[in-house]
């Protein structure tokens, strides 16, 4: 169990040495006694050990930061009081997915393993053609013709999520790597965007609300694709129910509001 593994490095030593406490020895994960950390390691890894109770259970912070999560503890907790003005800045780093392919598109295909003009030729030769020889068809129609034709029915972003489940997907699960790649959605990190940040921008952008999810949240839940590599831009605007202020509709002189 990969969490385990990270679990069991974070943890082994005391507190004051760690690199980063994650404050969850109340669930047994840290070093117990005179441990070993192979002794150690083969505990927190165990399929019933602390680590896969903690993981499956709601009391973590995956399960509190889940949309289903927020939605029970805000149930839970009082309502927001109206004498607090909540503080927010709404943004996001993405920008939509192209819909054109890039230039170098053509030249890419042409560099596919088995080429198009290839391919169009064999299967040429096995359909009767009448009046019309088969050099002709592949100068006219296989050619820069049947790029334009080809980019004009196939979407670039269904290609793109063809590429990533169609091929890349199964080639790993055939190498025995157990991972979900993100998929391809509405819109892409920005050019800006801090490189550790650039994957979960990317899988934000592209990952699908439930139906539950979407009764929780409601009809004035907004574009939830659009998000900053940790939130959606959508959940920054304050809790549930408090009255939002938006900025730019703020008057030229400051508010009358004092501050504790």
């Amino acid at each position: 169990m990969l969490l385990g593994r990270l679990f069991a490095t974070l943890s082994y030593k005391v507190p004051a040495l760690q690199t980063y406490d994650l404050q969850l020895d109340h669930w047994g994960i840290g070093r117990l006694g005179n441990e070993s950390f192979q002794e150690m390691r083969a505990r927190l890894e165990s399929p019933n050990g602390p680590v896969r109770r903690w993981a499956i259970s709601r009391h973590n912070a995956f399960y509190d930061n889940s949309i289903k999560g927020v939605s029970e503890l805000l149930k839970a907790t009082a309502e927001p009081s109206a004498h607090i003005y909540y503080f927010t800045l709404s943004f996001h780093s993405t920008i939509p997915f192209p819909s054109a392919y890039p230039q170098w598109a053509p030249q890419a295909a042409g560099t596919f393993p088995v080429s198009v003009l290839q391919f169009a030729h064999a299967l040429l030769q096995h359909i009767p053609v009448i009046g019309m020889p088969v050099d002709w068809l592949l100068t006219n129609l296989v050619g820069v013709g049947g790029w334009a034709v080809f980019s004009s029915i196939v979407r670039l972003r269904d290609l793109s999520l063809w590429v990533t489940t169609g091929v890349v997907q199964r080639l790993l699960q055939v190498f025995g790597y157990n991972l979900i790649l993100p998929t391809p959605g509405k819109y892409l990190p920005r050019q800006d965007v801090i490189s550790l940040m650039l994957p979960t921008v990317y899988a934000m952008g592209g990952q699908n609300l439930s139906d539950e999810e979407k009764i929780i949240l409601g009809p004035n839940r907004g574009d939830w694709y659009l998000n900053d590599g940790i939130v959606n831009t959508a959940s920054m605007n304050g809790p549930i129910g408090a009255e939002v202020f938006d900025i730019a509709d703020s008057p030229t002189s400051e508010p009358d509001i004092t501050t504790v």
